[in-house]
């Protein structure tokens, strides 16, 4: 149940500042919504593709009966189970909807209560990063080296990534797998198929012998 002046907490600026600039819902004039304001609101809202990433603070949302929230980046909908909706739209969103899922075990409790839930297809979640396991190393020529690349986030749907050696006289590179050539210095450089994101580990090459014009030791 709603605390008409409890202030909610949401999880999305992009989501608050949408529902605080509708005219009438900010009902006290003081800039942030409570948990009564959002009650008394009533009807439905367009809220897609605005780049809404979290839902939370919408179960405070208990007089509205349709929600748009297609085309934006949600990963989670079970605030929304609180709400007595007749439709929802969470199309092309980053949503689960495997078997089994969390996402999809939400879907079922709001169809369970009568809601026209629309949920197919979601957009495939994008590569936003990768890091290696090491961002230097220090070889001698013949070593190797394995280099690990990790794709964030970990549910991105695409986790290739493609080696590159910008010095292959001083250090080669094949799947993530150095090998010294040479003294010298060459940065291995991990790219992400998709989204083109980079990281690098700097290798120094180093004599395997100290030598002198007199004696090699």
């Amino acid at each position: 149940f709603a605390d008409a002046d409890t202030p909610v907490t949401f999880g999305d600026a992009t989501l608050e500042a949408t529902l605080l600039a509708l005219p009438g819902v900010d009902a006290n004039g003081d800039g942030a919504l409570s948990e009564g304001e959002l009650a008394a609101m009533t009807g439905g809202l367009v809220l897609h593709s605005l780049g809404i990433t979290d839902v939370t603070g919408m179960q405070y949302l208990s007089g509205i009966t349709w929600i748009d929230l297609s085309g934006n980046a949600i990963r989670g909908i079970s605030p929304l189970t609180a709400l007595s909706l007749d439709t929802l739209d969470i199309t092309r969103n980053y949503l689960d909807i495997s078997e089994g899922s969390d996402d999809r075990a939400a879907i079922a409790t709001l169809e369970a209560a009568g809601c026209t839930v629309s949920w197919d297809p979601q957009t495939p979640i994008p590569a936003d990063g990768v890091s290696l396991n090491r961002d230097s190393a220090e070889m001698c020529a013949r070593d190797t080296l394995s280099l690990t690349a990790t794709v964030s986030p970990a549910d991105a749907v695409n986790q290739a990534v493609s080696w590159a050696s910008d010095a292959e006289g001083v250090a080669t590179v094949a799947d993530g797998a150095v090998t010294a050539v040479s003294v010298g210095t060459a940065r291995i450089t991990a790219t992400t198929a998709d989204g083109g994101f980079t990281a690098t580990c700097t290798v120094t090459v180093k004599p395997d012998k100290l030598a002198s014009g007199i004696y090699t030791i």
